[in-house]
Order: structure tokens, then C-alpha cells, then sequence
């Protein structure tokens, strides 16, 4: 996308100032009825580092699953201006939106034409007319690019993990894949790879994914599948399987195979073992990454989901 077409929907509309102040009050619709039932995506959360990209790229060898690159903070800034400009018309509603995915820094990522998501967006029938259908539309849009054989779509972004009230209200059916990895490994994973300012800042990031996925599961755990970074590596079919059971999805052996996989972001550095053969030589990494003094600063930072989780 080219900076004039990026500019259309950073800045996508005049306001109306008595239309913003007058009708702001007024609501607009997340998900209809109709559509809590078709539109099911599911999505791959957990704190950063804990094989959330693995699990993308191995669903992403399924010829129904097609996972776009992050979508960062997009959904969830979308449902806040859905509630701040519901005085808008439909057509400013799918600027807004979508403008928000342009604005993310990785968007470019996605290659797509998000014109013609617009176009198609702003034809909806009043009765299909909700943010959950615009996200459909982008992400089916591109399906249609990249991968038309799909039929279904999630979202990898570890951030979500820390907003899932948000995630919900806008698609209350979805399924959620809980990436779990013993947290010094993540630590020292997020230093090496140049992911965190501190070590404080990555201990704080594990617990918090940690803590706020069991606070959503408890109110709704038959949409979560919790997925242990170890047991993932050591015995792939067994987990692999599991998950296409909790998605509905047939199992096809091909995805534990490590042909290259299109997934719009294998050249960023962070991803650079993407298409490597599964395998377990970076458990217990933190041993040699972290300094002795390292290694008890994060135990102690960590403690109690440590043991919590069967990190000892």
C-alpha cells in the first residue's frame, strides 16, 4: 500500500462535528445474530516467544486454515471506536476500521488491496452491517488473495492475550489456542531475540499473558485448548491433532512436514526458524543464556505460575 492509499484511511473522513457531538451516544452493532453462528475464526495467543508462530505456520500447512500476519492492536481499537463514533454513517464505520488495521506498522504484510475490502464493506446490507463482519470481510479478502482454497481463518497476535474481553464482544464464539512456555525460556528468548527493553519487562509480559488467559477462562474455558510449548515439540502429531479436534478440522500429516509455508512475515529475523524441522533443542535454553544472577531474578519474578504450570 502506497503512502496516499495509507493516508485515505488514517484520515478517513471529514467529521461532522454536530453529527460526533449529538450522536455519539448512539450504538452500532458488533455481530448480528445471524452471524454468531458463521463467523467462528479462532485465534493463537499466549505471550510472545512461547511457539505461537510454530502453531501459525504448522495450521497454516492445512489447506483449510488460512492465519494472516499480526494484526496487533487493530481488533481491539476497532471495537473502542465502534462505541466512540456511533453517530457515524456505515460507509465512515468501514473507513474507520480498516483504518486501523492500515495503521499498524506490519500491515504492509498482509499485501492485499485494502480498496476493494472497502468497496466490499461499504455495499453490505443493512442487516449484515457489524464490525465482526468487516474483520470477516478482511480477512476472507485475503483468503481469496493468498490462500482461495481456505475456507476458515485465525489470528496470531500474542497481544490478544491481554485483551480478550475486547476480542469477545466482537466475536463471541471464537476459539482460543493457549500457548504455554516455561517462562525462563521465554525470558531469555525475548532478550536474545532483542524482543524486550529488560529483563523485568519480559518476566511482567509472561505473567500477565499468563494470568489474564486464566482469568478469561474461568468465565468461558470451553473456548480455550492450552497448549504446552514442550509437549509441542516432543511429540507434534499427538498435540497437532488435538488442535485440529478442537477446531474441527481434518488432520492432514503434511502439516508436521517443514516445507516452506507462505506466511507473509518469514523473512523478520524473529522468524527466522520458521521453517525448520520441529524439535526440542530450545528447551532449557535459559541455562546458558541467563547469567547466574539472571536465572534467580526470573525464578523469583515468576515464581508462582512457575510452579503453577509444572515449572520447577
Amino acid at each position: 500500500m502506497d503512502s496516499h492509499q495509507r493516508q485515505k484511511f488514517l484520515n478517513p473522513f471529514s467529521l461532522r462535528a454536530a453529527q460526533l457531538f449529538l450522536d455519539c451516544t448512539q450504538s452500532n452493532t458488533l455481530i448480528t445474530e445471524a452471524q454468531k453462528k458463521k463467523i467462528t475464526p479462532f485465534f493463537i495467543i499466549g505471550s510472545g516467544r512461547s511457539g505461537n508462530t510454530l502453531m501459525r505456520s504448522v495450521l497454516q500447512r492445512n489447506p483449510a486454515v488460512n492465519i494472516p500476519p499480526e494484526s496487533h492492536s487493530a481488533i481491539t481499537n476497532s471495537v473502542k471506536k465502534f462505541y466512540r463514533y456511533g453517530g457515524l454513517e456505515w460507509k465512515d464505520l468501514v473507513s474507520v476500521t480498516l483504518g486501523e488495521f492500515a495503521s499498524q506498522t506490519v500491515f504492509d504484510l498482509w499485501n492485499i488491496d485494502l480498496l476493494e475490502v472497502q468497496r466490499r464493506a461499504s455495499a453490505l446490507p443493512e442487516e449484515e452491517q457489524s464490525l465482526a463482519k468487516i474483520v470477516d470481510l478482511l480477512h476472507a479478502y485475503h483468503m481469496e488473495t493468498h490462500k482461495p482454497e481456505a475456507t476458515i481463518w485465525g489470528d496470531k497476535t500474542p497481544f490478544l492475550a491481554l485483551r480478550l474481553k475486547w476480542v469477545e464482544k466482537v466475536f463471541p464464539n471464537a476459539r482460543y489456542l493457549n500457548m504455554i512456555r516455561d517462562g525462563r525460556d521465554v525470558v531469555s528468548s525475548y532478550l536474545a531475540a532483542d524482543l524486550a527493553d529488560s529483563l523485568d519487562e519480559a518476566c511482567e509480559r509472561w505473567n500477565l499473558s499468563i494470568e489474564k488467559v486464566e482469568q478469561f477462562q474461568k468465565k468461558s474455558p470451553g473456548s480455550v485448548l492450552t497448549i504446552y510449548y514442550e509437549e509441542f515439540v516432543n511429540d507434534p502429531e499427538t498435540t497437532v491433532r488435538e488442535v485440529c479436534e478442537f477446531l474441527d478440522i481434518s488432520f492432514d500429516p503434511e502439516m508436521l512436514e517443514n516445507d516452506p509455508v507462505y506466511l507473509g512475515d518469514n523473512h523478520l529475523k524473529h522468524h527466522e526458524n520458521v521453517n525448520k524441522p520441529i524439535s526440542n533443542r530450545s528447551v532449557g535454553k535459559w541455562k546458558e543464556r541467563l547469567t547466574d544472577q539472571q536465572q534467580r531474578d526470573v525464578e523469583k519474578k515468576l515464581a508462582g505460575n512457575l510452579k503453577r504450570h509444572g515449572y520447577q
